[in-house]
């Protein structure tokens, strides 16, 4: 006999003692499991010219292996995997040839796989937190959760009809994020789920980012902008890159509600202006001259860097990265470019913010500071 089918045997005969099936089923198992195992192994399909076939070694090692959990298994009490493992050991005493008995092994062997993946979607990952923001109109009072299980996530995503409801690829590349802190979940909510946040934490003291916020429908959940920042504030995690953010205004730094800057009217439109270190932001109030409803926008600024192409003539001009050192932003070559950073409909782009500094002396003097 193989020596490792040898090993296998002996490893499950010392096991065998520690078992207590009841009614007297243990008796003679090991026996007449080890002469289970030699008919099989001794059958003329099984062998070739050398001897015992390495297909049906392994094949018969993988049924000892799944016997050997189950009578670990069957010594811990009040388990499902302890259940099945008994169930599997007493039917074994009802089973004459090998073959039937590795079906069964591996039919247990799915049913602790099973089990064992329900435990770690129910599993808790880190400790429940949840924060009544208050009411909002037609929705009534809001909870902000945490989501602190993967069958949490599940259920959340079936409700709004999200793919992390889902076991495929993308599904479970959520779940993997959720198991291994990659990412924290949160959930609005009434009674049922309203929408789903991913939240991306930084390094050091930055705060957080939100990277999704989805909802069933993009009309389906309009909240205020003092709730959206509430939302921030509690989960210490800029919105700035989510559309439903950015439509009401809801930006990090808006978050402490600092007086604007500068508020400036031009034609029929009244702008209100919040000028930062690297970061400008315009409210427009009701419309334009071209008959454009306006709304929020967002700009960073940009250091803009000249090179010399290759070619004899004039330089050319690219945008760069963000300059910044650990004492604030500072000039490190050419001269500065406010770039959009804002996703709604009714936000101003590169070119109408410079029309509005040439159409406004006061909005032209703060952004050339």
């Amino acid at each position: 006999m193989h020596f490792g089918i040898r090993n296998d045997l002996e490893e499950l005969r010392a096991l065998w003692p520690r078992l207590d099936l009841g009614s007297g089923a243990r008796a003679d198992l090991p026996e007449r499991l080890e002469c289970a195992v030699t008919e099989h192994c001794e059958r003329p399909n099984n062998r070739d010219g050398r001897g015992v076939r390495s297909s049906t070694v392994a094949e018969v090692r993988k049924a000892l292996r799944h016997l050997k959990s189950a009578a670990r298994r069957a010594t811990i009490v009040g388990t499902p995997e302890a259940r099945a493992a008994k169930k599997l050991l007493k039917s074994a005493h009802h089973v004459r040839d090998f073959e039937a008995l590795a079906d069964r092994a591996r039919g247990y062997a799915g049913v602790v796989q099973r089990l064992g993946k329900q435990r770690a979607r129910q599993t808790a990952v880190c400790e429940s937190t949840s924060v009544c923001l208050g009411e909002a109109g037609r929705f009534g009072e809001i909870h902000l959760e945490r989501v602190v299980s993967v069958a949490d996530l599940e259920s959340i995503g079936g409700h709004l009809h999200l793919c992390v409801a889902h076991n495929d690829r993308f599904g479970r590349e959520y779940h993997r994020r959720l198991r291994e802190n990659a990412a924290e979940f949160w959930q609005l909510r009434t009674r049922t789920p309203l929408a789903l946040l991913e939240v991306a934490r930084g390094d050091g003291d930055k705060p957080g980012q939100i990277v999704e916020y989805d909802t069933m429908s993009e009309s389906a959940l309009r909240l205020p902008m003092s709730m959206l920042l509430r939302v921030a504030n509690e989960l210490d995690a800029s919105g700035d890159e989510i559309h439903e953010f950015n439509r009401i205004g809801a930006f990090w730094s808006l978050r402490e509600q600092p007086t604007p800057t500068a508020t400036v009217r031009v034609d029929q439109a009244l702008y209100r202006v919040w000028r930062f270190p690297d970061e400008l932001i315009i409210e427009g109030r009701r419309e334009s001259r071209h008959g454009r409803r306006i709304g929020w926008s967002r700009f960073e600024r940009d250091v803009v860097s000249s090179w010399h192409s290759r070619a004899r003539g004039r330089p050319k001009r690219r945008r760069g990265k963000l300059a910044s050192t650990d004492n604030g932003p500072e000039m490190t070559a050419g001269s500065w470019a406010w770039s959009s950073r804002c996703f709604g409909r009714r936000a101003l782009c590169d070119q109408q913010l410079q029309a509005l500094m040439l159409a406004s002396r006061e909005i032209y003097s703060l952004l050339a500071e």
